[in-house]
């Protein structure tokens, strides 16, 4: 744990691998930056599955790609059920990486916050960030780290708190939000035979929604329902049974969930698309979901904050070296895809129609003119 008394010319707030990954890009850089995480890796974090694209992009920023033990399990592919009955494939054997992973997230954040330490960057963990005053050319900052108070003066901040966007709002930014999409997750164990997919990802859409599941190592998954907050039954003692009567309504997912003994209970997250209304401000950027936040079908989390810490990393290297128009381009690329993103998203939708009445689908099955021009931002499956 570093000390919370030191001199940062940058603060990182969000030790997430965006957060980490701009902070490791910018203490290569020779930047003296320290990290802010409020938690000691030990919390429970959603969004396992990582991409062979996702691999790449760690690999070419240094970070260690998960594998050398059992906390990790690799991933062949996904196979998807959306917009019919038959099944399409994404099997990862034809990329270059050959294969993506389904990781312990914990495990994995910690991971990533000891090669930051590694490249220079100091990780102030467990502690928060109380306050943050700007001084024209600095900020003066009091951090609790583990209750004892210190002072930094940092030249710029980074806001990596994810889809909360907390230092951006508490300095006059707002977050601008598409719907009420939330995440149902339940983690489950004690798997009753071994797994044979291949580590392989299940999505399967449905008429509340759609579906994702996910093997992990140590016997261990992942299910998760992604539907919109007003669908679900009305009281919060009433979700356990409604969701187990979900899960029995599908048609795969439910034989993988049935090959674990133990699911626990599940979890509500905020699952809508997002963006903050300006990604930059004086002395401060954001990253990662706290600059913009993606449906969960894009399956880019861990990939799309790995490749903006990357170029945020950048632009403020360039900014703080007297380039004024730094941050403006960095901005006006988190644009583009963003807009980009959204009409992708619409394509996807538009695929399946087999519950024409259906709420969820009707919220999201635009006309062709804004579904058209889809550009490949991401793809599931």
């Amino acid at each position: 744990m570093a000390s919370p008394d030191r001199e940062a010319a940058i603060l990182v707030v969000g030790g997430g691998p965006a957060g980490l990954a701009t902070a490791s890009a910018l203490a290569r850089k020779g930047l003296d930056v320290s990290v802010v995480e409020r938690s000691d890796y030990s919390d429970i974090r959603i969004g396992e599955h990582i991409t062979p694209a996702a691999l790449h992009d760690l690999r070419a920023m240094g970070f260690p790609a998960p594998g050398g033990d059992d906390a990790h399990l690799c991933s062949s592919g996904v196979d998807a059920w959306w917009g019919g009955s038959i099944a399409s494939h994404m099997d990862y054997l034809f990329h270059p990486a050959g294969h993506g992973f389904n990781v312990s997230r914990p495990l994995f954040d910690a991971s990533l916050a000891e090669k930051c330490r590694e490249d220079g960057a100091a990780i102030l963990a467990p502690a928060r960030l109380v306050r943050a005053d700007w001084k024209r050319d600095h900020w003066v900052v009091e951090v609790n780290v583990r209750e004892k108070a210190g002072v930094l003066k940092p030249r710029f901040i980074v806001d990596a708190t994810g889809r909360s966007a907390a230092f951006a709002r508490a300095h006059g930014s707002f977050v601008q939000g598409e719907g009420g999409q939330i995440a149902l997750v339940a983690l489950g164990g004690n798997r009753i035979d071994t797994d044979q997919s291949g580590g392989r990802v299940v999505i399967e859409s449905a008429e509340t929604g759609w579906w994702y599941f996910a093997p992990l190592s140590a016997g261990r998954c992942v299910c998760m329902l992604v539907t919109d907050a007003d669908l679900l039954p009305g009281t919060k003692a009433r979700l356990p049974l409604w969701w187990k009567q979900q899960v029995q309504s599908t048609s795969h997912v439910r034989s993988r969930v049935a090959q674990y003994s133990r699911l626990a209970d599940p979890i509500v997250r905020c699952a809508r698309s997002q963006r903050l209304d300006r990604f930059a401000g004086a002395g401060w950027c954001a990253v990662g979901d706290a600059a913009m936040a993606f449906d969960p079908l894009s399956s880019r989390g861990i990939g799309k904050a790995v490749e903006q810490g990357h170029r945020a990393a950048g632009a403020i290297d360039v900014h703080l070296s007297g380039d004024r128009d730094a941050l403006r381009d960095y901005c006006d690329v988190l644009e583009d895809e963003y807009r980009n993103y959204r009409r992708t998203r619409v394509s996807y939708y538009n695929l399946e129609r087999r519950w024409p009445g259906a709420e969820f689908w009707q919220r999201r099955q635009a006309t062709a003119d804004d579904g058209e021009g889809g550009s490949g931002v991401f793809n599931p499956f």
